[in-house]
């Protein structure tokens, strides 16, 4: 049986908070297989790739005094992304997604996504204490993309 859900991949600049955030409501939506999440920024010296989010706040010291908060606030709304570790977004990635949502601001956005006809720009800001905010509103948007989506219509 082929899935009728589109694959999203959710994309940011450090993979930490927003897409990370998105791919969870999504996951929610239309399930973990049709959902990753991955960041622009992530590899680079200052902000290693596969650093586990729950470690966040002991391995900076300063910039994520909220990320705990943060991770209790999507824990109590189901979506546990504690274990989960920073990517980066990789060619692979794209490819294997439907649809590609970027939030990435400049200038982490990369030449990769804006060559790509499966990308579109979604506008969140880049603030973790926003958490509840910044939820509602990709929660909003993700509803509507998927129920936009054309594999979605022709159900």
């Amino acid at each position: 049986m082929q899935n009728k859900y589109p694959k999203i991949l959710f994309v940011c600049k450090g993979n930490m908070y927003r897409s990370q955030m998105a791919e969870a409501i999504a996951a929610k939506i239309i399930g973990k297989e049709n959902v990753k999440s991955a960041g622009t920024y992530t590899g680079a010296a200052d902000e290693p790739e596969g650093l586990v989010l729950k470690d966040l706040s002991t391995i900076f010291k300063t910039g994520y005094e909220n990320f705990d908060k943060f991770l209790l606030f999507m824990k109590e709304r189901g979506c546990d992304i504690g274990e989960n570790k920073t990517k980066k977004v990789t060619e692979d990635l794209v490819d294997w997604a439907d649809i590609v949502i970027d939030m990435a601001e400049d200038p982490y956005d990369l030449e990769l996504l804006q060559n790509s006809k499966k990308v579109t720009r979604f506008e969140i800001p880049n603030d973790g204490t926003k958490c509840a905010l910044n939820y509602e509103n990709e929660h909003i948007y993700i509803e509507k993309l998927i129920n936009s989506h054309d594999s979605i219509k022709a159900l």
